[in-house]
């Protein structure tokens, strides 16, 4: 499994990777839910003096729509942002 940076992010491209793909990759989600018909998968890490968090929405076909990914703290990497929806979540088991 792949630590959550900005590059491993920067290389998820959208309508082409998909749910498999970002489990493969990442792991299960921390949280993951569905808003509006849209499956929706929420990554954390902390570590190293710095947290990072990756939203990722999901179109019918399970690939990736739309994303957020913020880095919190000391970071050498810069924050990003997109659209950032709220959704309503459920906690994986």
């Amino acid at each position: 499994i792949k630590p959550l940076t900005r590059s491993n992010v920067d290389s998820i491209v959208i309508g082409e990777t998909s749910q498999r793909d970002l489990y493969r990759r990442f792991g299960s989600p921390l949280f993951h839910g569905e808003r509006e018909g849209k499956t929706w998968w929420y990554y954390y890490a902390d570590g190293s003096g710095r947290s990072a968090n990756l939203s990722l929405y999901f179109d019918q076909n399970g690939y990736v729509e739309d994303l957020n990914y913020a880095v919190d703290k000391e970071s050498a990497e810069p924050e990003s942002s997109s659209s950032s929806k709220p959704a309503k979540s459920t906690a994986i088991t």
